[in-house]
């Protein structure tokens, strides 16, 4: 979910035809390919046995590749309540959660149930999609299986239909589950109807399930019986509903799935009741249209628990609950359906494996997630019962029968892959709360499954494909979160300081889940060590606090380059591509001006290191582009910077140094920044070679472009302050397409603007 007020970082596009597409920065890829720097790791992270030979490790994504592939489970920056749970803040002192009920109908013990309980039950119920086609049937046929997943309301919904059938003057009653069959309508009264509730084993990994009691010592309840059962109570003239799991279902009994009715239906209703006299529309409407109840809803919640938030929305609105109180409650009702689920006795571990694999690869391909759980089952099998082995069975549940019990939904999209978009179904968590509340409740709750889940996740950490690591590194951030020294410990500080860069990736995005989740103030110190080659910061680990910062800096720009400098003085090219690639990441997050003043004083200090570092930094930006919208087509980024600062014709009043351009909060000071950096870079012996090949790109790219060959005639007379600068570009401008004796008209016109252009440098050397 993209956080309010927080730009998302451009994708990358190629550039217009003629230039070749834009790459990360070469001091990243030979960083990457650096002898030590890009070997697979061994068994655990940071180990390789003496001897042992790995192939080289592919260069690793750019740092924003966390947002592309985190499911919309990651932001950029700031704090969010999104498909993750609850992140950004940390809640000091006592938390205190306050529950209020709402007057529902009452469950009964076996025995009549009374009048006032059946209208109760009328008053508030709302008919689902199967209403109609089960009164229908349980008229005709008079008895009725009535199937559905628990919290679906089939109870409610039992005593609805029958208290419709035995009409005002008949009487319902609720059977014990040890009923015989020659109990049920003996008594000669007639508009009798019976409800036999959850009235089947629900024999966990089995298809189907027997009546308990005395029924099932009768056989069971199969067609034969059901026939029995439906002549004499149609002697009587009485009804029977059975309700059952739907995966414990008597032979042959034609059941109705119930399905419930639409949430916010049913939550208008009960709102009503809980508000009494200060009920009317518009406060029912207010309520429920807060985001708190939206995530409520969203989440597919049972009917009784609609019936509880009703009565919490109640208070709210009479203001005894707080919205965070509101909020709290539903990770609470949440983490209790995982609990629930993982401690379930009716299924076995390769459902709860698909249930933790799901919580990982949320909104992803169903085969995709039944695959890793798979692995993670095998793991869990072996660490359960070694001498058993670590097989599975071939075949498992069916995938309507699993997603109804994790409470997932599938559904179709499209899907980026290297082929381009293409259609994809992929699965989700009915609530953007449960998947965190399954791994955090895995973790706290169940310690003997850490191994295994440790395991596992190194295991994804190591992927060839993108999208495992970066899940994995999601879910090792959302376990620090409740975990930070134990997290950090088992799998965060052995990935940063080994060989792998991938594993180094990994710890960076995990710290930027940990620090969202609300673990900021000790990321952030973590990283502080991490960066100072004094304290905490090896070689490896610095280049797992740039990577980082490369994220994290969004919110925290002065304190990440002021890490970043320290990191970058250094001669190791692997830690200087690092620096380059997060700073690159930081002006795309919406760091411009930050980063750009910093570039500034880097290139114009005394330290080597920096002036390198700054160079190659801004040449990497330089040659990114983004996509543009309606209006204009691709367009380099810095120069999109330069044109939304508005700042392409007062350039001309610059002094030349980018350290001495407008700060960041004047006007048009990006622009500023970024005209001066181009100067300098162009100036320097060792980048201005590269960085008049990367101005070429942009010049190209102007022949087919009008508003951009526009704003090329703004930019290039800006850089002008002396007759040096001004043959440099000429010269750049001429041989930029190849040909400068006939040179195209875009160029021809870039020419003109370059030596008649209005700029202060031009003026003043002519």
């Amino acid at each position: 979910m993209q956080q309010p007020g927080v730009a998302p970082p451009p994708q990358a596009v190629r550039p217009p035809a003629g230039r070749p597409a834009p790459g990360r920065p070469e001091a990243e890829r030979q960083g990457a390919e650096r002898a030590g720097e890009g070997r697979a790791d061994a068994v655990r992270a940071g180990e390789n046995p003496a001897g042992a030979a790995a192939p080289p490790e592919a260069p690793v994504e750019n740092p924003e590749a966390l947002f592309r592939h985190g499911g919309g489970r990651v932001d950029i920056g700031g704090n969010r309540v999104d498909g993750a749970g609850a992140g950004g803040d940390v809640v000091g002192g006592d938390k205190h959660t306050h529950i209020y009920h709402s007057p529902a109908a009452p469950r009964v013990r076996p025995g009549r149930l009374g009048r006032s309980a059946l209208e109760a039950v009328s008053a508030l119920y709302v008919p689902g999609p199967e209403h109609r086609e089960a009164l229908e049937r349980l008229r005709e046929e008079r008895v009725l299986v009535l199937t559905g997943r628990p919290g679906s309301g089939r109870y409610t919904a039992a005593q609805q239909l029958l208290h419709q059938v035995s009409g005002p003057d008949g009487a319902v009653f609720l059977l014990d589950t040890g009923t015989g069959f020659d109990d049920i309508a003996t008594d000669g009264a007639r508009n009798s109807a019976y409800l036999l509730h959850d009235a089947t084993d629900g024999a966990g990994e089995g298809a189907g399930g027997d009546l308990p009691g005395r029924l099932r010592g009768r056989g069971a309840l199969g067609a034969h019986r059901l026939n029995i059962l439906r002549g004499r109570l149609a002697e009587t003239g009485c009804w029977l509903i059975v309700t059952a799991d739907a995966g414990a279902v008597p032979a042959g009994a034609r059941p109705v799935f119930w399905q419930p009715p639409e949430p916010a239906d049913v939550l208008a209703g009960h709102l009503r009741r809980a508000l009494g006299r200060e009920a009317d529309d518009r406060i029912v409407r207010s309520l429920a249209g807060l985001e708190q109840t939206a995530e409520f809803i969203a989440g597919r919640p049972s009917m009784e628990q609609i019936g509880e938030f009703a009565g919490i929305l109640a208070a709210h609105h009479r203001g005894l609950v707080t919205a965070g109180e509101l909020a709290g409650h539903n990770h609470a009702v949440v983490a209790a359906r995982a609990t629930e689920a993982l401690a379930d006795p009716a299924r076995g571990l390769r459902d709860k494996a698909f249930l933790v694999s799901l919580a990982v690869f949320d909104r992803t391909p169903y085969p995709q997630v039944h695959a890793h759980g798979d692995e993670l089952c095998r793991l869990l099998t072996a660490s359960e019962s070694p001498e058993d082995g670590a097989g599975l069975p071939v075949f498992g549940r069916s995938k309507p029968d699993l997603l109804a019990w994790a409470r997932a939904v599938e559904e179709n999209g499209l899907e980026e892959t290297e082929f381009g978009l293409l259609p994809s179904t992929s699965v989700r968590f009915e609530s953007v709360l449960m998947a965190d509340s399954v791994l955090t409740g895995l973790w706290l709750e169940h310690p003997a499954a850490r191994p295994a889940l440790l395991e596992w996740l190194n295991g994804l950490s190591r992927a060839d494909a993108v999208l495992p690591r970066v899940r994995a590194a999601i879910a090792t951030g959302v376990l620090a979160a409740v975990d930070f020294p134990g997290v950090v410990e088992e799998l965060v500080r052995p990935w940063s300081g080994g060989r792998s860069l991938r594993l180094r990736q990994s710890a960076a995005w995990a710290l930027h889940v940990a620090a969202q989740e609300g673990r900021q103030r000790v990321v952030l110190e973590l990283l502080r060590r991490w960066s100072d080659p004094a304290a905490e910061g090896s070689v490896a680990r610095r280049w797992t606090a740039a990577r980082a910062w490369a994220t994290l800096g969004v919110d925290h720009a002065a304190r990440a380059l002021r890490n970043l400098r320290a990191i970058a003085r250094s001669d190791d090219d692997g830690l200087r591509s690092a620096v380059v690639d997060a700073l690159a990441s930081l002006v795309r997050s919406g760091a411009a001006a930050e980063v750009l003043t910093e570039l500034g004083e880097w290139l114009h200090g005394t330290d080597p290191h920096l002036r390198r570092t700054a160079a190659e930094a801004f040449t990497a930006m330089a040659v990114e582009w983004d996509r543009g919208g309606e209006d204009t087509g691709p367009w380099p980024l810095l120069l999109r910077l330069q044109e939304t600062e508005g700042s392409r014709t007062r350039s001309a009043g610059d002094p030349g140094d980018a350290g001495g351009a407008g700060g960041p909060g004047d006007p048009g000071g990006a622009g500023r920044l970024v005209q001066g950096l181009w100067r300098a870079v162009l100036r320097d012996r060792g980048h201005g070679r590269r960085a008049g090949e990367v101005l070429q790109e942009w010049i190209r790219g102007a022949e087919g472009d009008p508003q951009l060959r526009s704003a090329m005639t703004g930019l290039l007379p800006a850089l002008v302050q002396d007759v040096n600068d001004r043959d440099r570009l000429d010269h750049l401008l001429r041989h930029a397409t190849g040909s400068p004796d006939d040179p195209p008209a875009a160029v021809r016109e870039l020419r003109q603007a370059l030596w008649y252009g209005r700029s202060r440098g031009a003026e003043n050397n002519r």
